[in-house]
């Protein structure tokens, strides 16, 4: 290959590489979005443990997430990035195998990762495909905000520890002064599990506040 071929190569790379820089930021220029915040997280947590959709419609409209990764290519393009408030809904839909809620499924484009594939044709689709539910997990809250969350509904650390008296005891937080902060998370989130489909801490979730 000789210098003006390498040369020409290059041009074309470049040339698209720009042009797909080009495309996301004029598909994307519609959409200015934010990150999820703590509130946002834990709805989908509890809407999707409990299959109570109407959590879902307290997530912004904006709300959105990208897939970990350094590169915006590798496996399925087109489901990079997610509308945290529609995911939510897909989750739900692919769990009770209902595809009316994919109605609420939404596609989004930011300017490096494209979700053009989050659509509700692709959502009735996965319903006819995917096996399994998909679970919360409480990983993308942190301890602190957790804690705040369940102060604003009127759970106490105080009510906390004491449900999970044994394990509180148990564990080295409270050997060490209660000073771990991870240990007071997992007694939150042991609280959550044991009471999240209790018609009192239902609503407690949706008298939280919602986001645009």
């Amino acid at each position: 290959m000789n210098k003006k071929t390498i040369l020409l190569v290059i041009a074309i790379f470049i040339v698209i590489c720009v042009a797909q820089l080009f495309y996301h930021l004029v598909t994307s220029m519609d959409f200015l979005g934010r990150k999820p915040n703590a509130h946002e997280w834990f709805y989908e947590e509890a809407a999707v443990d409990t299959g109570e959709q109407s959590i879902c419609e307290k997530i912004g409209k904006k709300s959105y997430y990208v897939v970990p990764g350094i590169f915006p290519w590798g496996g399925r393009q087109d489901t990079k990035a997610f509308l945290e408030r529609s995911y939510c809904f897909y989750e739900i839909a692919l769990n009770t195998k209902n595809p009316v809620l994919c109605d609420q499924v939404v596609p989004i484009h930011t300017f490096f990762y494209d979700g053009s594939g989050w659509t509700p044709e692709n959502c009735r689709q996965d319903i006819t495909t995917e096996h399994g539910n998909s679970n919360a997990t409480g990983t993308h809250i942190p301890a602190n905000d957790f804690k705040q969350i369940f102060q604003e509904m009127g759970y106490t650390q105080d009510v906390i520890i004491k449900e999970n008296s044994d394990a509180y005891k148990r564990s080295i937080s409270y050997r060490e002064g209660n000073s771990d902060p991870g240990i007071i998370h997992f007694l939150y989130w042991n609280f959550y599990l044991n009471n999240r489909n209790t018609p009192d801490f239902l609503q407690h979730v949706k008298n939280l506040p919602s986001f645009d």
